[in-house]
């Protein structure tokens, strides 16, 4: 049987070049972050809102989401319950 040299790939991976391409990505996320979050206070802002509005409107924005999160999961509950009483389970 033959071997396969996996050196030239295995070597490519140097762990200095692995970290600093996760650091780079993490710091493009967190540059796009504050960007859309600068972008979010500025148009508040020009609408004549204030931090206050704009904190209130995030605030709201994750409570309905997680008011749907709940919601999809009750009703995922109750069409099982359904599914189990009509098996006679």
């Amino acid at each position: 049987m033959v071997a396969i040299d996996f050196t030239p790939i295995v070597s490519a991976f140097v762990p200095d070049n692995i970290v600093s391409v996760a650091l780079s990505v993490a710091g493009l996320l967190a540059v796009l972050y504050v960007v859309c979050f600068a972008v979010i206070a500025v148009l508040v802002t020009i609408r004549g809102g204030t931090v206050a509005d704009q904190v209130r409107f995030l605030d709201r924005l994750y409570r309905e989401s997680q008011f749907k999160n709940r919601y999809k999961r009750e009703q995922r509950s109750r069409q099982y319950r359904e599914w189990k009483k009509h098996k006679g389970l």
